[in-house]
């Protein structure tokens, strides 16, 4: 039997990964990056997110500052081509991933969320 891992992160496709960037730090406080850097070329990272290998992009992963490197949220901007975009409906969709955090203060990160939604 095959035995994995708890989660280690989770990938998110952006279209602004300097916009999602500031989310995640400025939001959420997961501002110590773990990883930052273009899309590795070559090897099986573009089968992994199910694209052609002629992909690129940057890639930014996140996590909680001082803490063990699990729970992270990576942040994939892919070009060439870019990924297509879910057509969203009311509520969940299927495919759709909900990540749960635990946190002092949910008021507060729901303000800072809403201040984002009402910025665009």
């Amino acid at each position: 039997m095959t035995v994995v891992s708890q989660m280690v992160r989770a990938a998110v496709q952006v279209s602004d990964l300097d916009q999602s960037t500031d989310f995640y730090k400025d939001v959420l406080g997961l501002d110590e990056e773990f990883l930052y850097g273009a899309m590795p070329q070559g090897g099986n990272t573009h089968e992994l997110i199910g694209m052609p290998a002629s992909i690129t992009g940057r890639v930014r992963i996140l996590k909680v500052p001082g803490k063990p490197a699990y729970g992270m949220v990576g942040l994939f901007e892919m070009k060439n081509p870019e990924p297509p975009r879910i057509v969203k409906s009311e509520g969940a969709n299927i495919g759709e991933v909900c990540m749960v955090f635990y946190c002092e203060d949910l008021d507060d990160v729901a303000r800072k969320v809403k201040a984002r939604v009402l910025r665009r």
